[in-house]
C-alpha cells in the first residue's frame, strides 16, 4: 500500500513538471508566433512601396496596423518569459522586423514627393504614427516580459524600429497638408494603380 502511494506521489510530481515545461514552451512559441505574424503584412507593404502600387499601399497600411494591434492584445495575456534562453528566442524575429521597418521608412521618405502629389501624404503620416505607437507598446511589453539579463538587447531592437518610424513621421511632418484617404478594405479589386 505504501509502495503504491509513493508511486502515485512520484507520478503526480513528474506529470506536474512535464505540464509546467509544456506550458512554458507554449508561451515562448506564442510570443514567436505573434512576432512572425507581423512579418508578412510588413513585407507586403514594403513590396507595394517598391512597385509604387498606390491601391495596395492604401489597403496594406491599415492591414499592418490591425495585425500589430491584434498581436499586442494577444501578448498581453501571456506570462513573462522565465529564462534567458527563452528570451533570446525573440531576437531573430525582432531583427527581421527592425530591418523591414528601416526599409519601409527609407522607401516612404524616398517617395514622399510622389505621395504628396498623389494626395496621400496625411494618410502615410497617420500610418507611420500608428506603427510608431504600436511598436512602442510592443517594445514596452516585451522589455517587461523578458529575462532581466537580456532586457537591454530586446529593448534596443524594439527601440530601433520605433526610432525608424519616428524618422518617417518627422519627414512627413515637414510636408504640406494633403488629402486624407480612408480606405475601405471590404472591397477587393484585381486592378492596381501604379504611380509612374
Amino acid at each position: 500500500m505504501k509502495i503504491a502511494t509513493a508511486f502515485i506521489v512520484i507520478l503526480s510530481l513528474t506529470l506536474d513538471v512535464v505540464s509546467n515545461s509544456i506550458f512554458i514552451k507554449r508561451d515562448v512559441n506564442h510570443y514567436l508566433t505573434v512576432l512572425h505574424m507581423l512579418v508578412p503584412p510588413l513585407q507586403e507593404l514594403n513590396d507595394a512601396l517598391e512597385s509604387r502600387d498606390l491601391q495596395n499601399i492604401v489597403l496594406l497600411g491599415p492591414k499592418m496596423d490591425d495585425a500589430l494591434r491584434d498581436g499586442l492584445e494577444s501578448l498581453r495575456l501571456d506570462v513573462p518569459l522565465p529564462t534567458v534562453e527563452d528570451s533570446l528566442l525573440l531576437r531573430s524575429p525582432l531583427e527581421e522586423l527592425e530591418f523591414l521597418a528601416y526599409h519601409l521608412v527609407n522607401l516612404l521618405i524616398g517617395l514622399k514627393d510622389l505621395f504628396i502629389s498623389a494626395g496621400i501624404g496625411d494618410f502615410i503620416r497617420e500610418i507611420l504614427k500608428r506603427l510608431h505607437s504600436g511598436f512602442l507598446s510592443l517594445c514596452n511589453l516585451l522589455s517587461a516580459r523578458v529575462s532581466p539579463e537580456v532586457e537591454h538587447i530586446i529593448e534596443d531592437l524594439c527601440s530601433s524600429a520605433v526610432l525608424a518610424y519616428q524618422r518617417g513621421i518627422d519627414a512627413y511632418n515637414t510636408t504640406p497638408t494633403s488629402t486624407t484617404i480612408s480606405p475601405t478594405p471590404s472591397t477587393t479589386s484585381t486592378s492596381t494603380t501604379t504611380i509612374p
